[in-house]
């Protein structure tokens, strides 16, 4: 749980919960936003919401129990889009794992991913998102046993 997330494969937006400066991972996989117990300790304790225990706990991609310390309503801050937000803070590599809750299922409807652009089309605001990439023009996707290769500049799908 040492890594810097923000440099291994994925989408980021640079921002801000509670103050403390963050890597959101758009995790559009996650149905909710879940901030590492790491960062939460680093929020001063007079910006720190207190979190209120129980809930759901929450899991990881592989089905396993995370290590829920509980829920409060935080500030996010997305680019120049801030707003409140109920959030899990759990033991988690990434700084804040951005769910559904916020891209999907928000108040004005779905985010837009612009990847070409570079932007997440939030609440009408253009939010800078950050590539960060395995190898270049290369996603691997797996489908239950089998994996495969989706060549980017080619378009064809390919066994590996």
């Amino acid at each position: 749980m040492l890594r810097r997330a923000a440099h291994y494969p994925g989408l980021y937006i640079d921002g801000s919960i509670a103050g403390a400066g963050v890597a959101f991972t758009v995790d559009t996989g996650a149905t909710h936003t879940i901030l590492s117990s790491r960062v939460y300790d680093q929020i001063p304790e007079r910006q720190r919401p207190k979190l209120i225990p129980g809930g759901s706990c929450p899991s990881a991609a592989d089905g396993r129990r995370l290590d829920h310390w509980g829920s409060a309503v935080f500030e996010l801050c997305l680019g120049k889009l801030c707003l409140r937000k109920k959030v899990a803070v759990a033991d988690i590599a990434d700084d804040v794992l951005l769910g559904a809750d916020v891209l999907v299922y928000g108040p004005h409807g779905p985010a837009d991913l612009i990847l070409s652009e570079g932007l997440v089309q939030l609440q009408g605001i253009s939010i800078p998102v950050r590539q960060v990439n395995a190898a270049p023009g290369t996603l691997r996707v797996r489908r239950q046993t089998t994996m495969w290769c989706l060549e980017w500049q080619r378009w064809s799908l390919t066994p590996m």
